[in-house]
């Protein structure tokens, strides 16, 4: 581990199916990147957000999690305040899955 290196902040929860898990990462990403934009120099809260999905079908749902989507949850379900709706574009969020992280593959065929 290298000591420069900033730890990653994880937040782990387990709800059942249906249960709205999409919607409570928005609204902690909605918190998250409202309380960085109303304070820039902390570094208690994050600018950006990666979220690791199992799988393809999956990671193209929670593109709904990017406040730069067209159809995302942040304007679907009126989460922020049209006066922080800017704090909020000012976060990135990366929705990828598991796959980008395996090691690459000597072999080509």
């Amino acid at each position: 581990i290298d000591p420069g290196a900033l730890p990653l902040r994880r937040m782990g929860c387990k709800m059942a199916t249906g249960s709205g898990k999409t919607l409570v990462m928005a609204m902690i990403i909605t918190w998250a990147f409202v309380n960085r934009g109303r304070s820039p120099a902390s570094t208690q809260f994050p600018s950006a957000v990666l979220v690791c999905a199992p799988n393809l079908s999956v990671r193209e749902r929670l593109q709904v999690l990017r406040p730069d989507a067209a159809d995302n949850y942040y304007d679907a379900f009126d989460l922020v305040p049209a006066k922080y709706r800017e704090l909020l574009n000012l976060g990135r969020v990366l929705v990828t899955n598991w796959h980008a992280f395996s090691p690459k593959s000597p072999h080509s065929e």
